[in-house]
């Protein structure tokens, strides 16, 4: 995004992910690339599917969501791999880009990218026999814009309107891990978040609340854990203390991390971490 630095974060971050974790299954991930999720007359939108060789029962499904800068899918296509070596029918997904520019603003601007995920997690339920999902224990991940999606995909539901037109399946979660996302839009750099959502604090304050995660925690909130750096200069780690207490009173159930010397990019390299898979076995493998 504009003033976030985010395309030079990507290029740092694919770096990161060349060494990812590697499997410790011997048999190689089944893979289907390509599968359109959501078509209109400008757009095919497509997501990457893998799962184990050998499927028994339906898995759970965990959806990794990139940032605009890279969102090809092929930013987490190892961790995709590593998921479904885990267990898991490990997803990712390209939506709108949030940085085609039309007159200066986002072409595509809040909430397009939140209903595209959400798209996605309804064609997933609609397609669970056919891709061995268990409709009813899908996780989603991110870092940094990634994270912000995810936050809002789980924390969002049908009463505050960000449900994707036309009949189908539900769009609840039941697990969601954000790294590093966005949680207060407007603690956020103001240029990026004016051009983001459509205009200036002070003139749409509505659409500043409602785009942001903090405002949407219920006590029917999924499962969350919170990771994010002491050090970070675009999102400041004490939103997620706020995001924390939040949750807390709302007795939704949840986890937080602050790690000290992170900053926002480093984040990013906890995707793989066993405290992650840690909190997505628990929440997503009930079976």
């Amino acid at each position: 995004m504009k003033g976030l630095r985010l395309s030079i974060i990507a290029v740092l971050f694919i770096g990161l992910s060349a060494v990812a974790v590697q499997s410790q299954a011997q048999e190689k991930p089944v893979w289907e690339r390509g599968l359109v999720y959501y078509s209109d007359k400008d757009t095919a939108l497509k997501l990457d599917i893998a799962r184990p060789a050998n499927v028994t029962e339906p898995l759970p499904a965990l959806i990794f969501l990139p940032i605009p800068a890279t969102q090809d899918r092929s930013m987490y296509a190892s961790q995709v791999a590593n998921a479904a070596q885990r267990g898991y029918v490990g997803v990712t997904l390209g939506y709108h880009d949030i940085e085609i520019e039309d007159h200066g603003k986002a072409r595509y601007p809040f909430p397009t990218q939140l209903l595209d995920v959400k798209r996605a997690v309804r064609w997933l339920k609609q397609n669970a026999e056919k891709y061995h999902i268990d409709p009813a224990e899908i996780g989603v991940i991110g870092w940094s814009y990634g994270g912000y999606l995810a936050l809002m995909a789980g924390l969002t539901g049908p009463a505050d309107g960000f449900e994707p037109a036309g009949d189908g399946p539900d769009t609840k979660v039941q697990a969601v891990v954000s790294l590093a996302g966005f949680i207060d839009w407007t603690k956020m750099d103001e240029a990026d978040a004016s051009w983001s959502l459509g205009g200036a604090a002070q003139d749409i304050p509505e659409v500043y609340a409602k785009a942001s995660p903090l405002n949407h925690v219920t006590s029917n909130s999924p499962a969350v854990l919170l990771m994010y750096g002491r050090r970070d200069g675009i999102v400041p780690s004490e939103d997620a203390v706020t995001l924390d207490q939040k949750l807390a009173d709302a007795g939704a159930q949840h986890s937080v991390y602050v790690i000290n010397e992170a900053d926002h990019l480093d984040v990013s390299g906890y995707v793989d971490k066993g405290i992650v898979w840690s909190f997505l076995d628990q929440n997503l493998k009930h079976k």
